[in-house]
């Protein structure tokens, strides 16, 4: 009925969204009804004359998966890849979806292009509504640049989890953490280190303690061997800093996320880009060899000592890096655990040894039913430090 219809009003044009959940690979034990939706696409796909006006399309974020008949010349034979918006295209997307709300002029189309490098089109219109819906809960009549900044926030680093009370011995550890990987960040960027936006210290999603948060300048579609090992010291340096305050032995687990990107980006400079002095360049990270089934097993050992010796001299030159700054290292700490968040700019200052302009937290006036509780509550006592995280919360997100 449908190919029917189109042919009688051609002109036309037929969209079938995610063209897979009906044209998926065929195989022996499928049963008859589930192919049938699949034949009769087919047919009525051959069933065109060269005199119909009939364009079919259809879109799918698996192509691998379709059924070869699918994508036969006189079928589905043309193939379109729509990659993520670049940043002209992130800017022009924006610009419709902020006509359509009111907002002020603290803010472009082109600053949160810039920001939102790799996002999607869904994902900037989630950007803006999340914006919008902030600016409505605090009582404004346009969103803002903190409204923008929160939403660009939440959408890429999750929401905040200021209900959880994390112990003050945690929170230190964490603040040095986040520290290492902002101070190493900021003292390689000039060699290619992507900048820092943004260190926090503040709860977010499933298990986040904190996280530093750093943003290219432009849209970026390949690394240099440079800046790859620079990304690696990056990664490694949390754990160096926990390191020089904790020692070898008390280190936490906070680093495993870390770890995990660093392996996989030294085995990709090994396997993949031919970043290694010992195994030349060769691909042995293809469709073939993903597993290393046609790899020997002295390749494979030197993979994974290329890989660890990647990841020592990382360490290695992390450790340098913060040990020849840690008086700068302490002052980051120190301000994360006064403020929680940090910009790029505040860090920068820090880093400068220029004072920090930001204001600290104020603390909220005792409330008539706490005249009772103690000033200086007891070890495990921090009702007093909720009440001030929860007074910083908004005041940062209200502009006050």
């Amino acid at each position: 009925e449908l190919f029917a219809a189109a042919k009688a009003n051609a002109p036309a044009l037929i969209f079938i969204d995610e063209i897979d959940s009906l044209g998926g690979k065929r195989s022996a034990s499928d049963r008859s009804h589930s192919r049938m939706t699949l034949n009769q696409l087919l047919a009525e796909m051959d069933g065109f004359q060269s005199a119909d006006e009939v364009i079919v399309i259809a879109a799918t974020n698996t192509p691998d998966t379709l059924d070869k008949a699918l994508t036969r010349p006189g079928r589905f034979d043309t193939t379109i890849s729509v990659d993520p918006p670049d940043l002209r295209g992130r800017s022009q997307i924006l610009e419709g979806y902020l006509e359509k709300i009111k907002h002020d002029n603290s803010f472009g189309a082109l600053d949160i292009a810039r920001a939102t490098s790799g996002m999607t089109g869904a994902e900037l219109s989630h950007l803006v509504n999340v914006a919008a819906i902030r600016a409505a809960i605090l009582n404004k009549t346009a969103v803002g640049s903190d409204e923008i900044e929160y939403a660009k926030d939440r959408v890429m680093m999750g929401a905040e989890n200021r209900s959880k009370v994390i112990p003050e011995e945690e929170k230190r550890v964490t603040a040095w953490h986040e520290g290492g990987h902002a101070l190493v960040a900021l003292l390689l960027e000039k060699d290619g280190a992507d900048p820092v936006h943004k260190a926090t210290i503040v709860p977010r999603g499933s298990g986040i303690m904190g996280l530093v948060q750093q943003q290219p300048k432009d849209d970026r579609y390949s690394m240099s061997k440079k800046q790859m090992l620079n990304r690696l010291k990056v990664c490694l340096a949390g754990r160096v800093a926990e390191e020089l305050i904790l020692g070898d032995s008390d280190v936490t687990t906070g680093a495993s996320s870390d770890f995990q990107q660093a392996s996989k980006m030294a085995r990709a400079m090994v396997r993949r880009f031919g970043f290694s002095n010992g195994l030349s360049m060769v691909d042995y990270e293809s469709s073939d060899t993903n597993e290393g089934a046609f790899m020997s097993d002295v390749t494979k050992q030197q993979i994974e000592g290329e890989v660890k010796t990647l990841i020592h001299d990382a360490h290695v030159g992390a450790k340098k890096l913060l040990v020849d700054n840690y008086p700068r290292l302490e002052e980051i700490a120190k301000q994360l655990l006064v403020h929680e968040t940090l910009t790029g700019d505040e860090l920068k200052d820090i880093v400068a040894g220029k004072p920090l302009k930001k204001l600290p937290p104020a603390a909220k006036p005792p409330k008539a039913d706490d005249a009772n509780k103690p000033k200086n509550p007891p070890k495990g006592g921090n009702w007093h430090v909720v009440d001030v995280i929860a007074k910083d919360s908004k005041d940062k997100t209200s502009g006050d």
